[in-house]
């Protein structure tokens, strides 16, 4: 009876397993989607400042653009190292990884916050702008 029991058990937690990888995978795939259409949208409406500013690539707001994307990635970035480096399991199963990457940052003067950023700041859309002055 124990072993029937057991082996209902693990049948269960197989299929909860299983039902889960299906869920991510579907989350994956839309998120897959998103970024697809971002991109998209993201051609476009470079496409079209393009178009009305000519060679906007050259641009001050182009370049400033640009600098706040890469602000944004280094945020991102620190923000995964931060976890990795400070992630208790990691630290005591991956010890060599975890001082590698610290010594390779620190080399180029890298500092790892000691905590990721519970929230990347994100501009404030012009509807979001509009809306707290209307406050």
């Amino acid at each position: 009876m124990n072993i029937r029991n057991d082996k209902n058990e693990l049948e269960r937690k197989g299929n909860d397993v299983q039902a889960a990888a299906e869920r991510a995978e579907q989350e994956l795939t839309e998120m897959q989607a998103r970024v697809q259409r971002a991109a998209q949208s993201r051609d476009s409406k470079f496409n079209n400042v393009k178009a009305v500013m000519g060679d906007f690539e050259n641009s001050p707001a182009y370049m400033q653009i640009m600098a706040e994307i890469e602000q944004a990635k280094n945020q991102h970035l620190m923000n995964a190292l931060s976890t990795l480096i400070n992630d208790q399991v990691i630290s005591q199963e991956l010890p060599d990884l975890v001082k590698e990457i610290e010594t390779t940052l620190a080399q180029s003067q890298i500092v790892i916050p000691s905590r990721p950023n519970s929230a990347i700041q994100q501009p404030r859309s012009s509807r979001q702008s509009s809306r707290g002055s209307r406050q």
